[in-house]
């Protein structure tokens, strides 16, 4: 069992390699904060009640959401997403010279990881 997670682990670090030379999305903190500020204060949900909610001991990070200083943590994008009923893409501004060409690659590269995925664990099984 132990070489085939050692396969498993070289394999995904390969494919990881040869789609590193696709654009990568690169979130711009600083619109993705704007973005957060203006579907919070949509849905009436004010900083206190999302203090409370994610259970912050103080409002600055948020704050520093809004500034575009941090971002939210994975769990805390979820949550936020949750409450305003949207996927967490849909929170998040990608930086433009990057979008334009990203959807199509981020496809090409999806299925062609699943059709890596599927050839490999094909192998494993046979």
């Amino acid at each position: 069992m132990k070489h085939a997670r050692m396969n498993h682990d070289s394999y995904c670090w390969n494919l990881c390699l040869a789609l590193s030379d696709q654009k990568r999305a690169v979130v711009d903190l600083q619109q993705t904060g704007i973005r957060l500020r203006g579907l919070l204060q949509k849905k009436g949900i004010s900083v206190s009640m999302l203090q409370d909610v994610l259970q912050l001991s103080c409002p600055q990070s948020i704050y520093h959401w809004f500034w575009g200083k941090t971002m939210p943590s994975i769990d805390h994008l979820v949550t936020i997403s949750g409450m305003l009923g949207i996927p967490i893409e849909g929170l998040l501004v990608l930086q433009p010279k990057i979008c334009r060409a990203w959807p199509q690659q981020w496809e090409r590269g999806t299925k062609e990881l699943y059709r890596r995925s599927v050839v490999y664990w094909g192998k494993m099984a046979g």
